[in-house]
């Protein structure tokens, strides 16, 4: 899975504007204002720093308890995690930030010497941090941090040889967590093939899983199911499978072979997989019984892309396409309100030109939001073409609400 990062111009006008006063809070950015016939179908409300988005609710026809807004966030800020109504994000590459009251407000938290990957949050509220220069390099410029003490110290655990961490390469169970290698999928016998097992909430590490060199690409979706079962996906292109083990990652077999997906969402007789744009477009459902992988939704033309990230809550799945740039086809958000068996239209982004691309990237939720880490078109004060890259907020569905 290719992404996009932020032009030179993009960061100028960021850094230009941008106020640090210690663990304040961060000024509104200005110079932005959103092409609005590029963002057709999300009406996003932004009161706080003045920029409204006059953009129409695109539904389906039975998603009648829609009823509220949607909220375009500070630019920059990138929402990578939440957990017990706090909202995690990086701004600026290595700056972490913190929410407390659903983004309205941000705090710095944190500076990193590298682009923060991924963020992760244990079941104790340590909080994990992975940043890396390059997030495909075949040479080792990963890290991974650990916090125990709510942010105020980082202490760094683990050296990622390839590449980086994302925020789906890492999941904890309890005490236990496992991290993968996203990085370089090139042929120099540094490939990306690594699978980090810790089993003291990450004060200690140990390479479980390493496979013969060049065997394997990126390292996709680390899921730990609620059963402790270990699911990995492997990816893009070379030997893409997802494997599984039962012991705690001292042994692997292959569940299924061609699948490589980035997202995942565990049931008690089911996973729900969101895939990288194969063998189709869409969801697949592994029966955990029978462990065969089923179709459990394809996206309708013109519909397309690689879904990224799916979060669960209140009872209903969202998942998120994605558009390269290259690609016609819009970016859109997908709802599920009985465990994947249907699905419909959330919203979508549709764009002028295939030279642009549109993002929908993490989706987490603090349990009354969700929040989308989006990038799409977007036009500065001269009229320069840039990316917008900043965290779409919704309010959430209920499985029970009709």
């Amino acid at each position: 899975m290719k992404l996009r990062i932020f032009g030179l111009a993009t960061i100028l006008i960021f850094v230009s504007s941008f106020i640090l006063t210690g663990k304040s809070h961060i000024d509104k950015l200005q110079g932005i204002h959103y092409d609005y016939t590029s963002i057709p179908c999300f009406k996003a409300d932004n009161p706080e720093s003045g920029q409204n988005l006059q953009i129409d609710v695109h539904t389906a026809n039975n998603f009648n308890d829609f009823h509220t807004s949607y909220t375009l966030l500070q630019d920059g800020i990138i929402a990578m995690e939440a957990r017990d109504g706090t909202v995690w994000a990086r701004q600026f590459g290595g700056y972490l930030m913190r929410s407390t009251n659903h983004g309205s407000n941000w705090d710095f938290v944190h500076e990193f010497e590298a682009t923060i990957q991924g963020i992760h949050v244990n079941d104790y509220g340590d909080i994990f941090v992975s940043i890396s220069k390059d997030r495909w390099s075949p040479v080792g410029t990963g890290k991974l941090y650990r916090s125990s003490d709510d942010g105020e110290t980082f202490c760094k655990v683990l050296d990622i040889q390839s590449g980086a961490a994302l925020g789906w390469n890492i999941a904890s169970k309890q005490e236990t967590m496992f991290v993968s290698e996203y990085g370089y999928k090139g042929d120099n016998g540094n490939n990306a093939r690594r699978v980090y097992r810790s089993l003291d909430c990450g004060e200690t590490w140990q390479a479980i899983y390493e496979p013969v060199p060049r065997l394997e690409y990126h390292k996709h979706k680390t899921l730990i199911a609620n059963d402790g079962t270990v699911y990995q996906s492997i990816g893009d292109g070379r030997n893409a499978s997802i494997k599984k083990s039962a012991d705690n990652g001292c042994t692997w077999q292959t569940v299924v072979d061609r699948f490589h997906p980035t997202a995942a969402i565990d049931f008690d007789d089911h996973i729900l997989w969101g895939l990288d744009s194969g063998p189709w477009h869409g969801i697949a459902r592994l029966n955990k019984q029978t462990e065969q992988m089923e179709k459990a939704f394809e996206l309708p033309l013109p519909f397309r892309g690689s879904c990224y990230d799916m979060v669960y809550a209140h009872g209903v799945v969202y998942a998120v396409f994605m558009s390269y740039q290259g690609h016609s086809h819009p970016g859109s958000i997908w709802f599920s309100k009985d465990e994947g068996a249907t699905w419909d239209l959330f919203g979508s982004i549709t764009k002028d030109h295939s030279d642009s691309s549109i993002g929908l990237y993490d989706i987490v939720t603090d349990g009354k939001y969700g929040f989308i880490n989006l990038q799409a078109p977007a036009q500065c004060d001269y009229g320069n073409q840039l990316q917008y890259w900043g965290t779409l907020r919704f309010e959430l569905l209920n499985a029970q609400e009709t």
